[in-house]
């Protein structure tokens, strides 16, 4: 029986900007680097039917625009899909 896991890696570049619209500021980033980490599993439930779940991961690391520190973003969540075959 095969075990159904999966990984991957998804490498991206990355920009992020921030619009503060009730204090007439705003800020961004240059490109930076990003990525995103999934690891999951799927049941085969049916014969083409599976169920599966996931753990995801992602970071962006981006330098401002206007010099100042660097922007560190962290995001994570857990995910289900549903396949027919």
């Amino acid at each position: 029986m095969p075990a159904n896991l999966y990984f991957s890696f998804s490498p991206s570049v990355t920009v992020l900007s921030l619009d503060n619209p009730s204090q007439k500021t705003s800020a961004s980033t240059n490109l930076g680097f990003g990525g995103r980490l999934v690891i999951g599993r799927e049941w085969l439930v049916a014969r083409h039917i599976g169920l599966g779940v996931a753990a995801e991961a992602m970071v962006g690391v981006n330098p401002d625009k206007s010099g100042g520190p660097t922007w560190t973003t962290w995001g994570c969540a857990v995910v289900f899909s549903a396949t027919f075959n």
